[in-house]
């Protein structure tokens, strides 16, 4: 689904509408998602059944505050099964979420370039 404009009115609506602390606060998401798509992944391939739920809350938040119910969502199932151990299908999971985090961060990064060219 990706970066939605009513996610961003929130975020300019909390900043005070300012260009420079917006591109801050999304230039965070992009700088941390991968690493945390990587953990999410090798927590996958381990079995680690904590670690796959705390990222896995993590990234759900992130997603939702940009507006990626999608991504969100993905991230829920994940975290709602290893929360129950169920993490059989970790792999696949952890790949889709993967998936979906880099999209939204490819958006997010046009959004930020689109801010700089303003």
């Amino acid at each position: 689904m990706g970066i939605t404009a009513d996610a961003l009115q929130r975020i300019r609506d909390a900043v005070g509408d300012d260009d420079e602390i917006v591109a801050d606060i999304l230039q965070s998401f992009v700088d941390e998602v991968d690493g945390l798509l990587d953990r999410l992944a090798a927590a996958a391939e381990t079995g680690d059944a904590v670690t796959l739920r705390r990222i896995a809350h993590t990234l759900k938040s992130s997603c939702r505050d940009l507006g990626d119910h999608v991504a969100a969502d993905l991230c829920a199932a994940l975290e709602h099964a290893a929360r129950n151990g169920e993490i059989a299908d970790a792999g696949g999971k952890s790949a889709s979420i993967a998936h979906a985090g880099r999209s939204l961060k490819s958006e997010v990064v046009a959004y930020i370039t689109s801010l700089a060219q303003r």
